[in-house]
């Protein structure tokens, strides 16, 4: 049962953050064209008719969806529909025009980058001046916004911004919104080599390429002793300043970190939660069946029940849910751990 869609609305971005599996110092993921606003809007109708009318709550992100001047556009012709949906943004290329149109609408949630302190922040985004603008922007929208959103800023740790955790918490405090800290979701060069492996021998996939981030940013024991000791405070802190906090994904024990960031032998991902649960949509309509971009077809081309119902779907779905086995499940955010 497909119970939310995670649509990338665009490639676009006007930050390069370091660890992105799109622009990050260590990666080599294939960028996707984007749609234009009808062909957009047609994939939307398909939506709709396949779910008759009922659809799913859908992720929209990027890249970065506010590059899009047409994005509230799109996002007006959801409301429309009346489909739930919510945006994960850096929320620092947004115009006063935007905010204004954006104020009016109803997304069930808004997730907001903040990677630290304003000098933190923009040197791992390599984007100067991004962090003023993002919480200048939230400022602007909290003023003017018509509805209740569940906010959201979201921080990935860091050796860098470890320290700056009170930070985010008290931004957070300020604003009245909540905070997440994620771990960076990596594959080695080793460990993609491996992947490239299974993928052709259990998926028959061959020359196919995943989201990936090769950059493993703690990769020591010092390291991540570093790391549980700040997750500790972070909660303790969050607890302080009455902030709701969230470590994602929830890998909060000390040998669960040194298996997931130095691949020591031990059992990671216990289920996953995502194969069968969602989709993933790229920008140019290429629909796959989980976050590590299995292609099952293309909204361009088809519609939803010819690309999801069939038996080529289904049975590389079985063998995707099958997360013992598939290295890059090992650190997927959305895995139950």
């Amino acid at each position: 049962m497909i119970n939310y869609i995670f649509w990338e609305i665009t490639h676009r971005c006007n930050q390069r953050c370091r660890v992105c599996h799109l622009y990050g110092e260590q990666n080599h993921t294939q960028l996707h064209k984007e749609l234009s606003y009808k062909q957009n809007i047609c994939i939307i109708d398909k939506l709709y008719d396949y779910f008759d009318g009922k659809v799913p709550r859908v992720k929209i992100s990027g890249g970065e969806p506010f590059m899009r001047s047409d994005f509230c556009d799109i996002l007006e012709y959801f409301e429309k529909l009346d489909i739930p949906y919510g945006i994960m943004s850096n929320f620092s290329v947004i115009s006063d025009e935007q905010i204004e149109r954006f104020a009016t609408m109803h997304p069930l949630f808004l997730n907001i980058s903040l990677d630290g302190t304003a000098g933190i922040h923009d040197s791992l985004r390599k984007c100067p001046g991004a962090c003023n603008k993002s919480l200048a922007a939230l400022d602007k929208y909290l003023s003017a916004k018509q509805s209740d959103v569940s906010i959201e800023l979201n921080c990935v740790m860091h050796p860098e911004n470890l320290e700056c955790y009170r930070f985010i918490i008290d931004t957070a405090a300020e604003f009245g919104v909540a905070a997440t800290f994620q771990h960076v979701n990596f594959l080695s060069q080793k460990e993609e080599a491996t992947q490239a492996e299974y993928d052709s021998k259990v998926l028959g996939i061959k020359e196919f390429k995943h989201y990936v981030n090769n950059k493993n940013v703690f990769d020591n024991r010092n390291d991540i002793d570093w790391l549980y000791d700040t997750i500790r405070e972070i909660q303790d802190y969050a607890k302080i300043r009455k902030v709701k906090v969230k470590i994602k994904p929830e890998i909060t024990d000390k040998q669960a970190l040194y298996r997931y960031y130095l691949d020591e032998p031990g059992v990671i991902l216990k289920r996953c939660l995502e194969v069968g649960n969602m989709f993933l949509i790229q920008p140019d309509g290429t629909v796959c069946a989980c976050f590590e971009c299995y292609s099952i077809g293309n909204l361009t081309q088809s519609n939803l029940k010819e690309i999801i119902e069939n038996s080529r779907s289904t049975g590389l779905i079985e063998k995707l849910q099958n997360v013992d086995l598939n290295p890059v499940c090992k650190r997927c955010c959305k895995g139950q751990f």
